[in-house]
């Protein structure tokens, strides 16, 4: 999500090194009011899609937690 932020700016992504040519969509100018509104017209954008792709649903989020939990028990296996 970040490198799509800064491929909208007027900084934009450098190419070859960090302080070489850059490319930038030039929609917002850094710590302006219109990085904000980029900052949450993107957000609305991935959060929407994430919603209609059931990433916000309990059971997701149930399952998420369990993998992170077997992760972390065998983790403490292994260290034990």
């Amino acid at each position: 999500m970040h490198i799509c932020e800064d491929a909208l700016s007027i900084g934009g992504i450098p190419l070859k090194t960090p302080f070489g040519q850059s490319i930038g969509l030039k929609i917002y100018k850094t710590g302006t009011i219109s990085e904000e509104v980029t900052v949450v017209g993107l957000i609305v954008i991935f959060a929407t899609i994430a919603w209609v792709r059931g990433f916000f649903a309990a059971g997701y989020f149930q399952q998420q937690f369990a993998e992170v939990w077997d992760v972390i028990g065998g983790l403490f296996h292994v260290w034990s």
